[in-house]
């Protein structure tokens, strides 16, 4: 596991953190603004707003621009995740107070309602139109995959809470269990096993919140400081190995990707989105 980790800051920002450039995102006239998902075009999804509680608006950045994200009534919604054929998942605030995710697809909103109940988050959904995401609320909540016309229910064994946050294209899927509130413990669910993800002395609360095609995981942990992290952990089969002599190692920002207390995707290019706060003044 390789921690992501720096200073103390101010505001937040989302971030791209790429071959060596750091580069901050940030909505135009937004004092809060966050990444939470991204495809293999470069295309990122997240949220702006007020600050990270309510009022938010959904984003697309594409090609350059931002287009905003706003279910129909709804006073706040957050993108989550995006797929490459374009299609978003996230969330948002119902009139009867609840969250309830969504799906938009082809220019048109679809809120994810089971005859098991609401689904409260739409978390990521990969190619094949796999959303997974929370079904239910509270600390007796439920992972949920759904796709095809189906949905599977996921409960991470001997424990009350399970949330998944990340998908990929072989469908494997990461989260955390235990509670929707720190503390929790993140987990991984790949070729059909559970498993924890093992940040070993480092955390005291930690999530999976993004998987790739390589498996390496990316998510955030609260250290014994109480401070928050981010991380990428990386499969032992794919172990580090010499430097590239002929790679270039560019810094458009700080050096290296400082104090990032959420790392929420990761591309199979090695590209790290996220939201991490700004230094202060």
């Amino acid at each position: 596991m390789k921690p992501l980790s720096g200073a103390s800051f101010a505001r937040t920002h989302g971030f791209q953190f790429s071959d060596g450039d750091f580069v901050t995102i940030t909505f135009p006239g937004a004092a809060w603004t966050a990444a939470y998902g991204s495809n293999d075009s470069g295309q990122i999804v997240g949220a702006y707003g007020p600050n990270e509680l309510s009022g938010r608006h959904g984003f697309l950045r594409s090609g350059g621009r931002f287009s905003s994200i706003d279910f129909p009534g709804s006073s706040d919604t957050v993108a989550r995740g995006i797929n490459s054929r374009g299609q978003i998942v996230g969330d948002y605030l119902a009139p009867d107070g609840s969250r309830r995710g969504f799906l938009l697809s082809g220019g048109n909103y679809q809120s994810l309602v089971l005859a098991e109940g609401n689904v409260s988050a739409a978390n990521g959904i990969n190619d094949s139109g796999h959303i997974v995401g929370v079904l239910g609320s509270g600390p007796a909540a439920k992972g949920v995959i759904m796709g095809s016309g189906s949905f599977a229910a996921v409960e991470f064994p001997n424990t009350n809470y399970t949330e998944i946050e990340g998908i990929n294209n072989l469908g494997d899927i990461v989260g955390k269990i235990d509670s929707p509130k720190e503390p929790y413990r993140g987990f991984s669910w790949i070729s059909g096993a559970f498993n924890l993800i093992d940040l070993g002395a480092y955390a005291a609360s930690w999530e999976g919140r993004g998987i790739n095609g390589l498996g390496e995981i990316v998510g955030s942990y609260t250290g014994s400081d109480g401070r928050t992290h981010g991380y990428l952990a990386t499969p032992e089969a794919l172990k580090t190995g010499p430097r590239d002599p002929a790679a270039q190692v560019r810094a458009s920002g700080p050096p290296g990707p400082p104090g990032l207390p959420g790392v929420s995707t990761v591309s199979n290019r090695g590209i790290f989105r996220g939201r991490c706060p700004q230094l202060g003044s």
